[in-house]
């Protein structure tokens, strides 16, 4: 289809526009940016300023079996706390089958453990998957519970008003983001140090480390702090910068909603359109902030000796009790009856566990959005002020109104006590909001399925399968940059495996 110059070209641009995705300093402004629009959507979003409860599907439930909504009848006191006792076991040991079974052994997949000779590696991510379900366990459960009795319903309630909960919740989400950028920091400098040690150490892209490592590509990239970032001053800047970031945040939290107004202006407008294009952005940047890790998306350990964020530990392993094998004359699978009393958390897992919960309530706030009405959050438009939204401050208002699930009308709002935001409603619908936001995930989904199938293609990649084969390296005008010494032959330094390793 392309001639010889067409497809040399392409070539071209596929490896510069990789080797640009992958570059330290892009991987750094992807969780800045990632602030900045959490700052920008807490601004935006008048569920922010709601008083209605605030609640969430599926793990509200949860919550509430455990933590709320206690009869006062003893009985059935005794049936909700032995629900949740008997949920909590059940969701631990459902999400550590299917973490072994489904993910590792049968989907094959190196960031749940597979191929790992450690035992304790095997169990990469069972945390993630075992309070997941326990959360949907425990959903369950609830629903029995609300099956079987009618004095107290458990709803998906958190038990506290969304004013309170956009707080926290941006808070922690405020906090997640800034670990991150932090994270990486200290990451790709660890990272540059090691490749420049090693380039002035005599290495070359013959070595076993320059074949597996990606950051030698980048070598040089951060000067001399990469060279000043390591040992007891890495730790100590780490801390004090950290401290400084979060306290500073989290004290601009406590701005008023008024003093975020200045944040709305045109071309953002201020609108459930802006709104959902801003989430839009955020919840792509928190997928695309995985993808561009160097390991993606086997994430493997780094081959250079990365350290976790302001300490000396590569991993994080906790032993509790010693081992313990319970005998049963049942012929039961070994998962049940042996019991290990510790925790083990893999460096990419600390690394990327924040931006998983990250994801989680982002996610939260995007249902907000798409199914945003203005009497679900005590919210009316009064027609004098445009499009304006006002916020109703009457929690029992706000309440009986959601559940009327009818627009609030003006003789009960022009009575209450009220607020105008400078925030705006133009009725864009659910479809508006949905094929809004569809882009984005289309072009998230497409480029995890491009990079996972042309990772051994492209860029770095292309080094390392051409020593895995033999082969000589790429021309030297395939590469956005001056290659490192070569030094011929090139050996065979990975014999090729006897099966495809996907």
């Amino acid at each position: 289809f392309f001639g010889q110059e067409q497809t040399k070209m392409l070539g071209t641009v596929q490896i510069w526009a990789k080797w640009l995705f992958y570059h330290p300093v892009v991987r750094l402004l992807t969780p800045v940016w990632l602030c900045i629009l959490n700052v920008l959507i807490f601004a935006e979003d008048p569920a922010a300023e709601s008083y209605c409860e605030f609640e969430i599907p599926f793990f509200g439930e949860a919550w509430s079996l455990v933590f709320l909504n206690y009869p006062s009848n003893g009985g059935l006191f005794f049936v909700k706390v032995l629900f949740w006792l008997i949920g909590i076991p059940l969701g631990y040991a459902s999400g550590r089958l299917f973490h072994h079974k489904i993910l590792r052994d049968c989907c094959h997949l190196r960031a749940f453990g597979w191929g790992e000779s450690d035992v304790e590696r095997q169990t990469k991510g069972s945390w993630t998957m075992q309070f997941i379900w326990i959360v949907l366990v425990l959903y369950v459960m609830a629903a029995i519970y609300n099956a079987i009795q009618d004095e107290v319903q458990l709803t998906m309630g958190m038990g506290m008003t969304e004013y309170t909960a956009a707080r926290l919740l941006a808070s922690l989400s405020w906090f997640l983001d800034t670990t991150q950028v932090f994270i990486i920091t200290d990451e790709v400098l660890q990272q540059d140090f090691h490749a420049q040690r090693h380039e002035q150490s005599g290495g070359s892209w013959n070595d076993p480390e320059a074949v597996k490592n990606t950051a030698l590509w980048y070598t040089g990239w951060s000067g001399p702090v990469g060279r000043f970032w390591h040992g007891k001053r890495r730790i100590v800047i780490t801390w004090v910068l950290y401290v400084v970031v979060v306290v500073s945040m989290m004290f601009n939290l406590m701005i008023p909603f008024e003093g975020y107004d200045t944040l709305k202006s045109d071309p953002w407008g201020g609108t459930e359109i802006s709104r959902c294009v801003i989430m839009g952005f955020i919840m792509m940047l928190n997928l695309i902030i995985p993808i561009q890790d160097w390991q993606f998306p086997t994430f493997d350990d780094p081959v250079f000796d990365v350290r976790l964020l302001g300490s000396e530990l590569k991993e994080i392993k906790l032993n509790f009790l010693p081992e313990i094998n319970c005998k049963c004359p049942c012929r039961l699978p070994s998962w049940l009856t042996t019991w290990n009393f510790h925790i083990y958390i893999s460096g990419k897992w600390v690394n990327y566990g924040g931006i998983l919960l990250a994801m989680c309530l982002d996610a939260i706030g995007l249902a907000g959005i798409v199914r945003y009405e203005t009497y679900e959050f005590g919210q009316f438009i009064n027609p004098s002020t445009g499009n304006h939204i006002w916020n109703i401050k009457n929690q029992d208002v706000c309440t009986e109104w959601r559940t009327k699930q009818l627009p609030i009308p003006e003789s009960v709002w022009s009575t209450t006590d009220n607020r105008m935001m400078d925030v705006y409603f133009v009725d864009a619908g659910l479809a508006g909001r949905v094929l809004i936001l569809l882009p984005y995930f289309l072009l998230v989904i497409g480029l995890i399925v491009y990079l996972v199938r042309h990772r051994d293609e492209l860029g770095p990649s292309t080094e390392e399968m051409a020593w895995k084969y033999g082969g000589p390296p790429p021309p030297p005008e395939f590469l956005p940059f001056p290659p490192m010494q070569q030094v011929p032959p090139y050996p065979v330094l990975i014999a090729p495996p006897a099966t495809p390793i996907w």
